[in-house]
C-alpha cells in the first residue's frame, strides 16, 4: 500500500517510531503521484498514530496490535527537528493521537513551532497521549509569541493537563494566540473549577470568538466551575456566541450548576447551540426544572441534541 512516498519523510517517520512496533505503512501523500524532487514539502496531511482511531488520513502509520509503544519523545524531538528544518512548509494537518507523547516532546515540538515551522497547521490532534502542566505550559507559550496563526481544530483530549496548563495555554489565548480556532477538545484532562474559571476569563476577554465547539467532558467539573463560566456566557458581549457544540458530559455538575447555565441561556447566551451534552453528571429535578424552564421559552431555538443520561432525575 506504499504509493509515491517520499523518501526523506519516511525516513522521518521511522526514526519517530520503535522499531519492531510498525505493523504497515500505509500512505496515499497529496499530489505526489508524478512527483518529482523540486515538489518535495507538498504533502498536506500527515498522521502518526498507531491506530486509525477516527477517519482515514492522507498518511497512516499502523503499529502492530502486540506489544505495541507508539512514538514517545524522543520520536517527537526528531520529528520537531525535521518541521524546523523546513520540512512540510504546507502541512495542513497533523495527527498524533494514541501515542506515548509527554511533556519533554511537546516541549520540543512547541519549540518548532515557535519558530515559525508548519506555519499553514490547521488541525492539530494530540489527544491520548501523556501530556501535562509543563508540555502544555511550553505548548501555550509557543501559541503566545504567535506560533500556528491558522490553527482551527486543536484536541488535546485524554492527556493530564490541570489548572496550572490550563492556566498557561488561558493566558496565550487573552495575548491574542489561536485567533482562528474553531474547535477545542479538552475533554478527559484535570483542568477542575479552577482551570474553568481562568478558560472563562479568556473567553470574557474576547479569546475563542470563533470557537464553535466547546469539549469539557470528563475533567471532574463542578458546580463552582460552571457559574463561572455561565457568569460570563451571561455578560453583555456574549463570548462563546458561535458554538455549536457544548460537552460538559461525565463531570460533577449538580443543580445550582445547571441552573447558573438555564439562566445564562434564558438571557440569551449560547443562542447559536445545537448540542449540548450534560449525562454522567449529578443533575436532578430541581436543575431539570429550571433547564426546561428556559428551553420551553425558545431560548435555544437550534438545539438538536440533548443528552441528560446518567443523572439524578426521578419523577417531577
Amino acid at each position: 500500500m506504499i504509493q509515491f512516498f517520499p523518501a526523506e519523510l519516511l525516513h522521518i517517520i521511522l526514526a519517530c517510531c520503535a522499531p519492531g512496533h510498525l505493523h504497515t505503512i500505509a500512505a496515499v501523500c497529496h499530489e505526489w503521484e508524478n512527483a518529482t524532487q523540486d515538489r518535495r514539502g507538498t504533502i498536506s496531511k500527515l498522521c502518526l498514530a498507531p491506530f486509525d482511531i477516527k477517519k482515514p488520513f492522507t498518511c497512516k502509520i499502523f503499529g502492530a496490535p502486540e506489544g505495541l509503544s507508539g512514538i514517545k519523545d524522543e520520536g517527537v524531538t526528531v520529528f520537531a527537528s525535521a518541521c524546523a528544518s523546513g520540512a512540510l512548509p504546507l502541512l495542513t494537518k497533523l495527527s498524533l493521537w494514541w501515542n506515548q507523547i509527554g511533556d519533554i516532546g511537546l516541549s520540543a515540538f512547541a519549540a518548532a513551532v515557535g519558530n515559525g515551522a508548519l506555519p499553514n497547521l490547521k488541525t492539530l490532534e494530540l489527544g491520548l497521549n501523556n501530556i501535562g502542566d509543563a508540555g502544555c505550559t511550553s505548548f501555550a507559550s509557543a501559541l503566545g509569541s504567535g506560533a500556528l496563526p491558522l490553527l482551527s481544530d486543536l484536541c488535546l483530549e485524554d492527556n493530564s493537563i490541570g489548572e496550572a496548563g490550563l492556566t498557561a495555554f488561558a493566558t496565550a489565548l487573552t495575548s491574542g494566540a489561536l485567533p482562528q480556532l474553531q474547535v477545542l477538545d479538552l475533554n478527559s484532562n484535570r483542568i477542575g473549577d479552577s482551570g474553568l474559571n481562568v478558560l472563562a476569563s479568556a473567553c470574557a476577554s474576547g479569546a475563542l470568538s470563533p470557537l464553535t465547539a466547546l469539549c469539557l467532558a470528563d475533567n471532574q467539573i463542578g458546580d463552582a466551575g460552571i457559574i463561572a463560566l455561565t457568569t460570563v456566557l451571561g455578560n453583555e458581549t456574549r463570548p462563546l456566541l458561535q458554538v455549536l457544540r457544548l460537552s460538559l458530559a461525565d463531570n460533577q455538575i449538580g443543580d445550582a450548576g445547571v441552573t447558573a447555565l438555564a439562566l445564562a441561556v434564558g438571557s440569551g447566551a449560547l443562542s447559536s447551540l445545537r448540542e449540548l451534552y450534560l449525562n454522567c453528571n449529578q443533575i436532578g429535578n430541581v436543575g431539570l426544572t429550571a433547564l426546561a424552564t428556559a428551553l420551553s421559552n425558545g431560548t435555544l431555538p437550534l438545539l438538536t441534541e440533548l443528552s441528560l443520561y446518567r443523572n439524578q432525575i426521578g419523577d417531577i
